[in-house]
């Protein structure tokens, strides 16, 4: 089989590590994998080419920014190899399968990947494979015996069909093509309880050397979680849709493991960890901390890219952190409205952020905080509150966002049944909300103009202030070519109102 990660935007361009946990574990039962990372090869069409001629299957991961891409390599595999089997898998397609098969993938994996993937690359009858949803005709369409035990039920193909037009998906509303067929949505497979015994990602398959971001120290980084899943249930996370809201640990000793591994074996000296919840459980965190200082690791950095929860921390728990290397931390502010926090699910104190963030730069980290405008009970007020709370914190940093619903998360039924969708996955959806400042949907409470109006103001109204900015150049500036990417960003900011 051979695994696909789709391009990016090089903003947020990484590695998968999703893929590569896959690949490793097919590796491990005997079955010959392979790995294309199209983030790092422009050439990624003669790449699959060669590729393609020694392997049957295709495996492509999807998330709502890099879904546009992953159907450009679906549709370039459909078209030039029409033997070779697609499956799909990640966030976006476990909810909207129905707009990917059978045009796209054969079949999609629902959640967790290792085990289905396993069950696909050995040619199990698909209608045994728990997690997956695939394409059969009705002819061959019936419901399980009973002895099988698994439970099934089946979703009709849409009478309005998605066809390829450019990159994206557009509909149709003529009759589909494929009305006698059905898809067959399988059982769900139970989650991996013990992750410490799938085997470390394969990253000899990938290019470590590459991995690189413009706004991280210089080094190569590679991607660890220690942990997966989050207890929570914020309406707009997707992180739910494949870890069902169960938190599962790896051990210490399996992490620092893979430490030793990526420090020695792989040469990355720099380590982004990707848990949903670092620091949800105190003691671990600070237990995995005093492991790692143990080792001494000389020049090896560590990052929080995904955010942490902006009410939970202390000195003692910083100290420890930066004692093991950790060098910056985003913090998962999200909104200064404490009624509209409640209506988020995220169970935060927002009288504790302040303390929380003060105690992380006094033990010498480096402070970015994530904020959400346009929320489905947002209005120009709330917004207003919000930039000012991120004024009033003592951040290094802020990203602010133009709120995307995600499918298959409640905030995106939300704006299904009360708001107004402006555009679609197919007109860049993604990329024009995160990276363009674009609104994709109105509620109530706010139009596209004010969203977007806000959105500009928040960037002006905590950068363009003297002592953020010395506090931005304190934290940030280490060489000149830091100092080279804030001037980039301070013009970006005059003139546009974003960062990207």
């Amino acid at each position: 089989m051979v695994l696909i990660n789709p391009s990016c935007n090089q903003a947020y361009r990484s590695p998968s590590l999703g893929m590569l946990y896959i690949a490793a574990y097919l590796r491990q039962q005997g079955i010959p994998v392979n790995y294309l990372d199209c983030n790092y090869h422009p050439d990624w069409k003669e790449r699959l080419n060669r590729l393609l001629n020694k392997y049957t299957m295709a495996g492509i991961t999807a998330n709502v920014l890099s879904i546009l891409p992953a159907l450009d390599v679906a549709r370039y595999i459909r078209q030039n190899f029409p033997s070779v089997t697609v499956a799909m898998g990640g966030p976006y397609p476990s909810v909207e399968y129905e707009k990917l098969i059978p045009e796209f993938a054969d079949v999609v994996v629902i959640g967790e990947g290792e085990e289905t993937s396993l069950e696909i690359a050995q040619g199990i009858p698909r209608e045994d494979i728990q997690g997956i949803v695939y394409y059969k005709k009705n002819a061959e369409c019936g419901m399980r015996s009973a002895e099988s035990g698994i439970e099934s039920s089946e979703f009709r193909v849409p009478s309005s069909e998605f066809r390829v037009q450019g990159s994206g998906l557009k509909r149709q509303d003529s009759e589909s093509k494929n009305n006698n067929s059905k898809l067959r949505l399988n059982a769900p497979r139970s989650l991996i309880s013990d992750l410490d015994r799938l085997p470390f990602p394969a990253w000899d398959m990938g290019d470590v050397k590459e991995y690189r971001l413009s706004h991280i120290r210089g080094f190569s980084f590679l991607p660890i979680m220690t942990s997966r899943g989050c207890p929570f249930r914020c309406i707009f996370c997707a992180s739910k849709i494949i870890h069902r809201s169960r938190m599962r640990w790896r051990s210490i000793p399996n992490v620092i493991a893979e430490t030793d591994e990526i420090y020695h074996r792989h040469g990355a000296r720099e380590i982004h960890i990707w848990d949903d919840n670092f620091t949800l459980n105190p003691e671990r965190t600070m237990e995995l901390c005093d492991q790692i200082a143990e080792r001494k690791y000389r020049g090896l950095h560590f990052a929080i890219p995904a955010g942490i929860k902006p009410d939970v921390g202390d000195e003692k728990l910083f100290r420890k952190m930066v004692r093991a290397g950790f060098y910056s931390v985003c913090i998962a502010v999200e909104t200064g409205d404490q009624q509209i926090m409640n209506k988020l699910g995220k169970k935060v104190d927002l009288s504790k952020v302040k303390a929380v963030i003060k105690a992380a730069r006094r033990a010498g980290l480096y402070t970015n905080g994530f904020f959400m405008l346009g929320l489905p009970f947002d209005t120009e007020e709330t917004m207003e509150r919000t930039i000012a709370f991120a004024c009033c914190l003592p951040l290094n940093q802020a990203l602010f966002f133009i709120t995307m619903p995600f499918p298959g998360t409640e905030l995106y039924e939300i704006a299904l049944r009360e708001g107004k969708f402006l555009y679609h996955v197919d007109d860049g959806y993604w990329d024009k909300g995160y990276f363009l400042g674009k609104a994709s949907y109105e509620m109530p409470g706010f139009s596209a103009a004010q969203l977007e109006r806000m959105y500009r103001r928040a960037y002006r109204r905590f950068f363009l202030r003297p002592t953020q900015m010395l506090r931005l150049l304190r934290g940030r500036v280490h060489s000149v070519w830091d100092l080279f990417y804030i001037i980039q960003k301070a013009v970006r900011v005059i003139l546009k109102g974003r960062q990207f």
